[in-house]
Formats: structure tokens, sequence, C-alpha cells
């Protein structure tokens, strides 16, 4: 007599089918319904809930999408089955290590059956068009290719960030206060700086998040970017860091980046450090010309946005 099927047994048969492709519990629980229709109809019929035991297939799906919640324990300890830390959470089925799963991203352009041919440069329009039309931030890329390396080989090492943010806070104020504020020479304006990378695990976050403060230190506000976050205690480690030094953690969608989320707030500095930024605007083209348009800004009250990304 075989032995019956567990739920955690279809989970593993599932998702080993699609290697690599994440699927949202929603997806995965319709996948394990659908494909073991024996597998269903016994857990149908020994369920107490006559909602269930009578129902149709949304009601025994719907069943089976909780059960996968309550065995996260399982999954998170399980050799090859894998799960995403941010939301909505997402789980698939992998034979690499953290080391291996992130040098493949990296290498590849298709990220476990979400948008294929994407690369890390492909994020930064896609962050700025969010950050623009979502949060008032008006971004520019900053490439690394044009520094002038005055410091010699390495000297640059995580000075700069990939996009800087220039937050006129002053834009949704009133006439009358925004003329109090340059009155008294109070702030105005916010300076960002992000960081991206396709995927942050327990192989990478370290070096990213400590990458992100390096390359911000002249920023009010300080973000690591993501698309995607794996590994048990990832976003638990992000968020004892962040508590620690202030960066913030943004997870991209690069299918809806309007559906982008702040999962970690960024702890605002009140000043810029301007030697750090005197430094950054003196290595890098890109950077000396977003803090001229900082400055036109605050000379002239007006916002040059064809400039910003």
């Amino acid at each position: 007599m075989s032995k019956s099927k567990t739920t955690l047994d279809v989970i593993l048969a599932t998702l080993r089918q699609r290697e690599g492709t994440r699927l949202t519990a929603n997806e995965l629980s319709a996948k394990m319904v659908e494909e073991n229709p024996e597998w269903a109809e016994k857990k149908r019929s020994k369920s107490r809930n006559p909602a269930i035991r009578d129902g149709g297939f949304e009601e025994l799906r719907a069943h089976v999408q909780s059960e996968i919640g309550s065995h996260r324990t399982r999954i998170e300890n399980h050799e090859t089955l894998r799960m995403t830390e941010d939301r909505p959470r997402r789980y698939y089925y992998s034979k690499l290590s953290d080391s291996e799963e992130l040098e493949a991203v990296e290498t590849s352009t298709d990220l476990g059956g979400q948008s294929a041919s994407i690369s890390e440069h492909d994020l930064y329009p896609l962050l700025a068009g969010f950050l623009r039309n979502e949060h008032g931030v008006y971004t520019r890329r900053i490439d690394e290719r044009k520094s002038r390396n005055t410091q010699g080989s390495g000297g640059n090492r995580w000075l700069h960030p990939d996009l800087i943010g220039f937050e006129v806070v002053s834009e949704r104020w009133s006439e009358t206060i925004q003329q109090l504020v340059h009155s008294r020479s109070d702030p105005s304006s916010r300076l960002w700086s992000f960081e991206v990378k396709k995927l942050i695990n327990r192989a990478n976050l370290r070096e990213v998040f400590f990458q992100t403060l390096s390359n911000s230190a002249w920023a009010n506000l300080a973000y690591l970017v993501t698309r995607e976050i794996t590994g048990k205690g990832t976003l638990d480690e992000l968020r004892i860091l962040s508590s620690q030094h202030g960066v913030g953690l943004i997870q991209l969608d690069a299918d809806f980046p309007e559906e982008s989320v702040f999962l970690i707030q960024a702890e605002e500095r009140a000043e810029v450090d301007w030697t750090a930024a005197n430094r950054l605007s003196e290595e890098n083209p890109d950077a000396e010309a977003v803090f001229r348009q900082v400055r036109v800004y605050h000379q002239a009250g007006e916002l040059t946005k064809e400039f910003w990304d």
C-alpha cells in the first residue's frame, strides 16, 4: 500500500517540475489542485468543513493555500524548497546554494520565471518612474564608468550610488509657507541615494548593505533597492542593520513598478555631508551635474524637470 502524499510532498513535486520558477501561494495552490486530482479529492472528502467538502475548486484551492502558509518553517528548512522574503511571498525549487543562485542571477537575464531579459541597468528607469510618479522624487543615473579615478585603483570603491534623487519638499506647500521657509533659510528639499540590486540573499546582504551605506554618506536619505529577497532570515537581518545605520529598503516590482513598496523606511539625516558630496562631485561628472542642478533650483527657485530621468 503506497504512502499517502502529504501537502509538502505535493508542494515539492509541483515546484520541482518548474525548477527556478517563482509561484505565489495562490498560483502554487491552484497548480497543486489541478495537477493532483486524486490527492485533492481525498483532501476534500476528509475535510470537516462543509464549505470545502461540498464546495468547488476555489474553496479547496483557498484551503490548500492556507496550508502552504502553515508549512513555512518546513519549507525554510528544506534542502531544495525556497521562498522569497518579500511580498507577495513566492515559492520555488532550486538545488543551488545562495552563492550559486546569486551568481546565476547576476550572469543571467531571466529571474525565475519573472520578466525575462531584464538586467540591473534595466531596473534604473523603472525605479526612476516609480519614485517620480508615486513620490515626487526626481532621479538621475550616476555612471561610475565616467569617474576620473584620481584616488588611484580602488580609490573610488563604493563611492558611487546608482541613482541620486532630488525631492522638492516645498512643492507640496502653499506659496506663503514656501516664502516663509525661504526667508528663514530652512531646507526645502532632500537628496536621496539609491543602490540597486537584482537579488539580495544571505550570500550578499551585508556587502550590498554596507556598499549602500558607504556610497550614501552625503545624502539625507539612503535606500537599498532590490527586485527580490530570498533566504531564511535575510529580511530580518536587513531590518537589524537598518535600525543601526538608517538605510532603507525598497522592493522594486519590475512588472508593475507602481506596485513597488518601501519595506523599510530610511532614517533621515537632517544635514547633507557636503564634504562627502564634494568628493563624489569631483570624481564623477554625472554627480557634478546633479549638484549643479540642485544649486540652480535653490538660486532660481525653479526645477529643470527635463534634466532628470
